[in-house]
């Protein structure tokens, strides 16, 4: 499995940035509000972002072979949720920020400032999500194999014998 790439994510963030923007840019100018992000979605992404973290430093202490709860079946969960939240963080950055412009095309409106500053905070709590999700992930990689005297042979899994 290959790392997330910073491309592809910075790619996913600026067209979904881009679809709502344009999508809420055009429901304000029919006289509509844009999507009215909760204030305490940001928090959610930092405690996200906080959760992720602390269980990507018990698998860096597992491949340090440390004392920790982790277990290698526990270690491959959390690579897979450090990979999936780094996809949902990128795409709810990606939204917050085209809410975040359209929110700015009319902050005169005191509706329209309390939301750019809701989604102005929960993009900054997402976009954190994203970046410790994409090192947790990078903290995952598996290990070249000890017991192998070749150093620059990978662990493979052995075959069954059934």
């Amino acid at each position: 499995m290959t790392p997330l790439s910073w491309l592809r994510l910075l790619g996913l963030a600026c067209l979904t940035a881009t679809l709502t923007g344009v999508a809420s840019f055009a429901l304000v100018s029919a006289g509509g509000s844009p999507l009215l992000i909760a204030p305490l979605l940001a928090p959610l992404f930092a405690l996200f972002g906080l959760l992720l973290g602390w269980a990507g430093l018990h698998v860096r202490r597992f491949k340090d072979h440390k004392r920790t709860w982790v277990t290698p079946l526990a270690a491959m969960r959390i690579a897979i949720a450090a990979r999936a939240s780094g996809y949902v963080a990128s795409v709810a950055t990606g939204v917050l920020a085209g809410v975040l412009c359209a929110s700015l095309g009319r902050v005169e409106a005191p509706l329209m400032a309390s939301n750019a500053l809701a989604s102005g905070l929960a993009c900054a709590g997402s976009l954190w999500w994203c970046l410790v999700a994409v090192v947790v992930e990078r903290w995952c990689i598996a290990d070249i194999d000890e017991d192998s005297d070749d150093p620059g042979e990978v662990a493979r899994p052995s075959a069954s014998p059934a």
